[in-house]
C-alpha cells in the first residue's frame, strides 16, 4: 500500500490485518519502488494513492506493468479526485479498480476481496491450461525427446561391451559421439522441464547469489564448441563474438538462455546450413543473437511465445516445446530484452542484456 498520509495508512494497515491480509506500507513512491523491486517482498495486490510527495500513482502503475513480477499483480487506485477523467485515466493505463476517499470498510475490502479472487481465478487458469498442454506434451512428444536419446544410448553402449580387443576404434568414436547427442538432448529437455515448473509456480526466478563478472563471450564460445551436433570446423565459422563482460548473480541461468538459443539454431536450420551465433558489446550492456535459415516459412514474434507453443513442422524434431518460453521468461526476470524476427524462411532471436544482470 502506497498512502503518504500517515494516519490513513496506519487505519488502513490495521484495517487489513484485522481481515486476514499482511500489508506492508510505503508513504512515499521511493519507498514504494524499493518494495515492488525487492524479490523477497511477496506481492499480491498494490493499493496506491495518486498524489505522493516524489511521484504519482501513475508512474507507479506504470513501473508496474513493466515489471516482470508485478506486471499481472492487481493495481488499485485509492484517491480523493472522483473525476470520471482522472478515473478513466487510470483504467486505460493498467489499473484494475479506482475507489475514490473517503469511503466505508465494506467498499475497501469488497474492492480488495474481489480483485484478490480474480487473481486466484486467473492463476488456476492458467494452471489447468498448462496441464492440459503438459499431458498432451507427454503423450505426444515424449517418445521422440526421451525414448530416442534413451534408445540411441542403449545401442550405442552395446558395440563397447565387446571389449577393446574386438572394437573398431572408428566405432568407439562413433558411440561416444552418440552417447554425447544422447546425453545432450535428455539434459536440455529435462532442464527445461524444470525451469517450467519452477517459472510456473512463481513469477520470476531468482538465482539468489551476489553480482559477480561473468565472461559472456566464454560461455557462448563454450557452449557452440560443446555442441554434440557440430564438426569443428563449422563452429569457428558460425562464431561472430566479442570480448562482453556482465555482471550475474546467476550465471546458470544465463548459461539456459545462451544454450537453448543455439540449439534451437542448429536443430532448426535448413539442411546444409549453419546458425550464426552473434555477441557484441552494447553502450548498455550486450547484444546476443542466433540467425539461421529454417527448412519452411516460421512467421512469428515474441509475444506469440508461449509453453507448448511450436513454430516448426518437422516431426522428427518434434520437441516440447517450452525452451523459447523458459527463455523469455528468464529474460524478463534478468530485465533483458528478447526480440524474434522472421521473414520468409529466415529466423533470427536477439537478447539485449544490460550490464548487470
Amino acid at each position: 500500500m502506497i498512502e503518504d498520509e500517515l494516519a490513513l495508512s496506519e487505519s488502513i494497515g490495521t484495517l487489513l490485518e484485522l481481515h486476514g491480509h499482511s500489508p506492508v506500507v510505503a508513504l512515499n513512491g521511493a519507498e514504494a519502488l524499493a518494495l515492488m523491486s525487492d524479490p523477497a517482498t511477496p506481492i499480491d495486490l498494490i493499493l496506491s494513492d495518486i498524489n505522493l510527495p516524489d511521484m504519482t500513482g501513475y508512474d507507479l502503475l506504470a513501473f508496474a506493468k513493466k515489471h516482470p513480477k508485478l506486471f499481472k499483480v492487481p493495481f488499485v487506485f485509492l484517491s480523493a479526485f472522483a473525476d470520471e477523467k482522472e478515473v478513466r485515466k487510470g483504467m486505460d493505463l493498467g489499473a484494475t479498480d479506482y475507489l475514490t476517499k473517503p469511503l466505508s470498510v465494506k467498499v475497501l475490502m469488497s474492492a480488495i476481496d474481489a480483485q484478490l479472487n480474480h487473481k486466484e481465478a486467473i492463476s488456476n487458469m492458467y494452471l489447468d491450461e498448462v496441464n492440459r498442454n503438459w499431458m498432451k506434451a507427454v503423450g505426444q512428444n515424449f517418445r521422440q525427446e526421451y525414448f530416442s536419446p534413451i534408445n540411441a544410448l542403449i545401442n550405442a553402449s552395446r558395440p563397447l561391451k565387446q571389449g577393446a580387443a574386438t572394437v573398431d576404434p572408428a566405432a568407439v568414436v562413433d558411440a561416444v559421439e552418440t552417447i554425447n547427442a544422447a546425453y545432450f538432448r535428455i539434459y536440455r529437455n529435462t532442464t527445461n522441464l524444470m525451469m517450467l515448473g519452477l517459472l510456473t509456480s512463481s513469477p520470476s526466478v531468482e538465482g539468489g547469489g551476489l553480482p559477480r563478472p561473468v565472461d559472456l563471450s566464454k560461455m557462448v564460445e563454450g557452449v557452440v564448441r560443446n555442441h554434440p551436433l557440430l564438426q569443428s570446423g563449422v563452429r569457428e565459422q558460425m562464431l561472430q563474438c566479442e570480448q562482453v563482460t556482465l555482471l550475474c548473480g546467476a550465471p546458470e541461468l544465463l548459461d539456459i538462455i545462451v544454450t537453448e538459443l543455439v540449439d534451437n539454431g542448429v536443430r532448426f536450420s535448413k539442411t546444409g546450413t549453419q546458425p550464426v551465433v552473434s555477441l557484441k558489446a552494447t553502450p548498455f550492456g550486450a547484444e546476443f543473437s542466433v540467425a539461421n535459415v529454417a527448412s519452411h516459412d516460421v512467421p512469428f514474434t515474441c509475444d506469440d511465445v508461449a509453453a507448448f507453443r511450436k513454430f516448426h513442422q518437422d516431426v522428427t524434431m518434434d520437441g516440447l516445446g517450452i525452451g523459447l518460453y523458459v527463455c523469455k521468461r528468464l529474460c524478463q526476470g534478468f530485465d533483458a530484452t528478447l526480440t524474434c524476427e522472421t521473414h520468409e524462411r529466415s529466423v533470427k532471436v536477439t537478447v539485449h542484456f544490460p550490464e548487470q544482470l
